[in-house]
């Protein structure tokens, strides 16, 4: 145990020493983080995130062939772009300053699986390590903490040796959770006495769960310090459920490949995402034109990344929707994401039109011999639920009341029973899907 304690000790004092030889980059950023967020009604603070939004969209103006009609415009004044709108002008979104410079690219499929890059600048990397450092320790780890991450590995995200060294990450594969894989680690897990971290998608670390009750895997005796989830939302029950098997308090994050992280739950300070006005300009949109959704409505979730000046992206559509709350009483008193729904095209509506948060398909957990379950919307009244099931199953009459008091009471459901649920090429997988579009949102297309 000493032995683990004094590694852990040294990996951080290495990593802050290298990066003193680089001029201390990640620990400036750092410091002007816990500045900004931390004193966010301080002068200061409110003057370092006007400087850093204006250096943006000068710069921005200045050399990107994209930006240049946009010189001396304020914000809300540049045009709301995503994914599609960059495929399409990539090369005129790219900086002039950064094009022979070392950079760095991120690639994510998303959703899809359509591939989609992104340059990233050194110094915006710095910024991101920086804001995993900070909003790590919000969540209950410390850098040389152990940390078994689980994702889609693949040859493009892998670390260098030492890297992983540094960072103590153990890799669990989101895309191979068969029992013999599960059985595996959760041996090794269940040895390691080393301070432990958790971070992984909650689609994964459910079905982590759900092997560990089949199996009649005891809780684990060495707890983890921290478990964080990150890109999906997550049920209750399955918080509950990962407290009791990993010993240890669960705390969302929500971040995405291309930027970072926007935000995070902080133990004891709510259930709201504490939002990272620090290195984003973060807007909720109406759903369907270009303006602020009204208090308490869901909207567009857009971001402005103040960092990344090798390819900026400005008022960038997540494709996420959520409802920004006003000051809340926790932390910093700055206004808070009060609840995410995921991708717009996931968001289920009710039988009169109205988006429901993904969390209604968690209702289906109610039924243990439920392994998978997904609902479909399939038109403005019909729906399918889709399950992969344990032995037999009796219940389609409880479920559909159960899901009728959220879709409404006139809701057709059928049911469609598979043996397995594809995975997106991200390795997370969708609790709901929507092949209908309402009419409203015809007429913007």
């Amino acid at each position: 145990m000493q032995i683990q304690r004094t590694s852990q000790k040294l990996r951080g004092k290495l990593f802050w020493a290298l990066d003193r030889l680089k001029g201390n980059q990640v620990k400036r950023h750092l410091d002007e983080i816990t500045d900004v967020l931390e004193n966010f009604d301080s002068e200061r603070s409110r003057q370092l995130r006007k400087i850093n939004l204006e250096r943006l969209l000068d710069h921005a103006t200045s050399t990107t062939r994209f930006y240049a009609p946009y010189q001396n415009h304020p914000l809300s004044r540049f045009p709301i772009i995503d994914k599609m709108d960059m495929r399409k002008s990539y090369d005129d979104m790219l900086s002039e300053n950064y094009r022979n410079k070392r950079n760095y690219e991120i690639a994510t499929s998303g959703t899809t699986g359509i591939p989609f890059v992104v340059i990233q600048d050194k110094n915006k990397k710095a910024r991101n390590t920086a804001d995993t450092l900070y909003y790590g320790n919000k969540g209950g780890y410390e850098l040389g903490d152990r940390l078994y991450y689980l994702r889609r590995w693949t040859d493009e995200n892998k670390r260098t040796s030492l890297d992983y060294f540094l960072t103590n990450i153990r890799a669990i594969n989101v895309t191979d959770l068969s029992d013999s894989y599960l059985a595996k680690n959760l041996s090794k897990i269940a040895s390691d006495s080393a301070s432990k971290a958790l971070l992984g998608y909650p689609s994964g670390l459910s079905t982590i769960i759900r092997h560990m009750k089949f199996s009649n895997h005891a809780p684990f005796e060495i707890p983890f310090k921290s478990i964080i989830t990150m890109s999906e939302g997550i049920s209750d029950r399955s918080r509950k459920d990962l407290e009791t098997y990993m010993g240890a308090p669960v705390i969302s994050r929500y971040s995405n490949s291309e930027n970072g992280i926007f935000g995070q739950q902080i133990l004891n300070e709510g259930s709201d995402y504490h939002l990272n006005w620090a290195s984003y300009v973060i807007e909720v949109l109406d759903l369907y034109e270009d303006k602020p959704a009204e208090p308490g409505q869901f909207g567009r979730i857009v971001i402005t990344d103040l960092f990344n000046y090798a390819m900026p992206m400005i008022r960038y559509d997540t494709g996420d929707l959520g409802i920004l709350a006003r000051k809340n009483p926790y932390f910093n008193k700055a206004r808070t994401l009060k609840e995410i729904v995921g991708r717009k095209m996931d968001v289920i509506f009710n039988t009169r039109g109205e988006p429901l948060s993904a969390f209604v398909a968690y209702e289906m957990e109610y039924y243990h011999e439920l392994k998978q379950f997904q609902l479909i919307q399939e038109d403005k009244k019909r729906y399918t639920a889709k399950l992969n099931i344990e032995g037999a199953f009796d219940k389609e009459k409880a479920v559909i009341n159960r899901l009728k008091k959220f879709l409404g009471q006139d809701a057709e459901i059928e049911f469609q029973y598979v043996d397995k649920f594809p995975e997106l090429a991200s390795g997370k997988r969708q609790l709901t899907i929507n092949n209908y579009i309402p009419v409203k949102a015809k007429e913007e297309v």
